[in-house]
């Protein structure tokens, strides 16, 4: 694919599709005022705990997710550019795969949105594969200095889903979906890919993911589900806000780009590590902010985190009310 001056452009209208209902008058907006190449949403989290995972029961309402799917499916179809939804239905589970896909498929049928190439990506990770790389010796190492993983992790886990990188999204453009559905991947590798697969590097698509992945929560003043624009060029990443009270600053990029990291150095991905400590931010204008310097360094193995949940025991709540007479 071919760079542009104007550079590639996608819109944001969610940090997390399903959670809570999206804003649709920005996202429409946006669309109408920008043209972007793409609708990108991310549709996991690991901030819901892992309740989701081990029971395979999403954390967001099925309605909440037909809200947001309906919008940006419209809105993508609408103008002709795709919609990628990534980690669907809160866990990245390949029965959420699924059940995003049968709410496309119905709801192209209700707006009579004509055929869709969908593209569906689902993990092969079972819990014989995992049994049989201990068997064969091979070291799963745990994360922030935990152990390794042991047989009985495996079968007190009820559920595994690996966290994907960019590659299998990058093959899945190349056939030019018109919708694409992943299971569980890394919230800034559906940007990113998007990004490389138009020939932009690295170093600076991956960071373009790191501050879009949570929408409009890179804007100041933090609004929840607004939409933001996000721009990638050949020497840098701006975003720009479009509701009309928000405004992406330096600072508020600054900050977002060390979002929930216990590093300011950057953030580990799958196949690598985002180093954000050279980052440099200028405003471009009242609603838009700049950033360069981040640089993407691959792992000399290819490592994939491994996320897993399972039932250990069982929590009651009760409420007791007392009058006296």
């Amino acid at each position: 694919m071919t760079k542009t001056k104007e550079g590639l452009s996608c819109l944001v209208a969610t940090g997390h599709l399903g959670y809570s209902p999206l804003h649709p008058e920005t996202f429409w907006r946006g669309l109408e005022q920008f043209e972007p190449r793409a609708v990108i949403a991310d549709s996991g989290s690991c901030d819901i705990g892992p309740e989701p995972l081990a029971s395979g029961r999403a954390a967001s309402s099925a309605e909440w997710q037909k809200h947001d799917i309906e919008i940006l499916l419209q809105g993508a179809r609408q103008n002709g550019i795709p919609l990628i939804i990534s980690s669907a239905s809160d866990t990245g589970t390949n029965e959420g795969v699924d059940q995003y896909a049968q709410i496309v498929r119905e709801l192209a049928a209700e707006h009579r949105l004509g055929p869709l190439k969908m593209g569906l990506i689902k993990h092969d990770m079972t819990r014989d594969y995992l049994r049989r790389l201990l068997r064969e010796g091979v070291i799963i190492r745990g994360l922030d200095g935990f152990p390794p993983l042991k047989r009985r992790d495996i079968e007190r886990t009820t559920r595994f889903v690996p966290v994907m990188g960019v590659e299998p999204i990058m093959r899945c453009l190349a056939e030019e979906p018109d919708v694409i559905i992943t299971s569980r991947t890394s919230d800034c590798c559906p940007f990113a890919a998007f990004a490389m697969h138009h020939g932009y590097s690295p170093d600076l698509a991956y960071f373009w993911g790191k501050v879009l992945e949570c929408g409009s929560f890179v804007a100041y003043p933090k609004l929840v589900n607004h939409s933001v624009l996000g721009t990638i060029h050949e020497d840098r990443i701006s975003v720009t806000a479009i509701h009309d009270e928000q405004r992406v600053t330096p600072v508020s990029l600054r900050k977002h780009a060390a979002y929930e990291r216990s590093s300011f150095k950057g953030e580990a991905v799958a196949g690598g590590f985002i180093h954000i400590e050279g980052m440099e931010a200028e405003e471009v204008d009242e609603k838009t902010a700049a950033a360069w310097g981040s640089r993407f360094e691959p792992s000399p193995t290819y490592n994939v985190k491994l996320e897993g949940a399972g039932y250990v025991g069982h929590n009651a709540e009760y409420l007791v009310g007392i009058r006296s007479q």
